[in-house]
């Protein structure tokens, strides 16, 4: 019995320790979509709305090609009380891939990163 308990703690250690390796088989280049590149600085005009159920409502900016742009919890401050208003705001941008349970691919999240707002002109 202790011998088989040692070999399954030493199969999740290798497999713990080659999954990253051997997991992915990608170099560490940024995701990209398109014309997109993970990183990239990108300006949205869109409007703000919240996705999703309770308790875990998300805050998107979708802009005019129903794209959504996922804005994080510590960016929501800066949208309080604004939802379905257009917005315009400079950004960088975070792919991260989405996949089915089949491991088949369905697209990017695209994560909002150092938000700024751009005021219309007056």
């Amino acid at each position: 019995m202790r011998k088989t308990k040692k070999n399954i703690v030493i199969l999740i250690g290798v497999a713990l320790l080659t999954g990253p390796v051997y997991g992915s088989g990608k170099k560490d280049e940024p995701l990209r979509d398109g014309a997109l590149v993970s990183g990239q600085t990108v300006e949205i005009t869109g409007k703000i709305r919240v996705v999703g159920n309770m308790p875990f409502p998300e805050l998107v900016i979708t802009d005019e090609t129903e794209q959504d742009w996922f804005i994080p919890e510590e960016y929501k401050a800066l949208f309080t009380g604004q939802d379905g208003q257009p917005v315009k705001v400079k950004a960088k941008v975070d792919l991260v891939e989405l996949s089915l349970a089949d491991n088949t691919r369905i697209g990017y999240r695209r994560i909002l990163r150092q938000i700024k707002k751009i005021e219309p002109k007056k």
